[in-house]
C-alpha cells in the first residue's frame, strides 16, 4: 500500500463543511492516524451543552496497517464499530464531580463529537 501522504489526508475533506488549511500530526493514534486540522471556515457546532464555532477538527484516518507498525495489517471495517460506538456512548455520562486537591470540581466527560464520517 502507498504511504498514507498529510496532502492526502488534508485534501480529503475539501468537499466538505470540513476543509482545512494546515495539519499537526498529534501523537497517539496506536492503530490509526491522528492530526489536528485548521478549519478554512470555522464550523458552528450543537456538540455539547452550548454551540460552539470550532476552529479546528480531529481528522482520524483508517488505512489497512496499523500507525504505529505498517507490518501489522488491519481491517479498515474497524471504523464502522467506532463510528457505533461512539454514537451510543454520546448519551452516556456528560459531567461528574470529583475533588481534586480538596476542591469540589465538575468535569465534562465526553466521547469525541463526530461531526463526519466518510464510509
Amino acid at each position: 500500500m502507498a504511504p498514507l501522504t498529510e496532502a492526502a489526508v488534508r485534501d480529503h475533506p475539501a468537499p466538505t463543511p470540513y476543509a482545512v488549511s494546515s495539519l499537526k500530526k498529534l501523537s497517539g493514534g496506536t492503530a490509526s492516524f491522528l492530526y489536528r486540522g485548521t478549519l478554512f471556515q470555522p464550523s458552528a457546532s450543537d456538540a455539547g451543552t452550548a454551540p460552539v464555532l470550532a476552529k479546528t477538527v480531529v481528522l482520524k484516518r483508517s488505512i489497512a496497517f496499523a500507525a504505529a507498525n505498517r507490518n501489522f495489517a488491519l481491517d479498515v471495517k474497524r471504523r464502522d464499530y467506532e463510528e457505533t460506538m461512539m454514537y451510543a456512548q454520546d448519551s452516556f455520562l456528560q459531567s461528574i464531580t470529583t475533588t481534586i486537591r480538596g476542591s469540589c470540581t465538575a468535569v465534562e466527560v465526553r466521547v469525541p463529537y463526530l461531526y463526519h464520517f466518510d464510509r
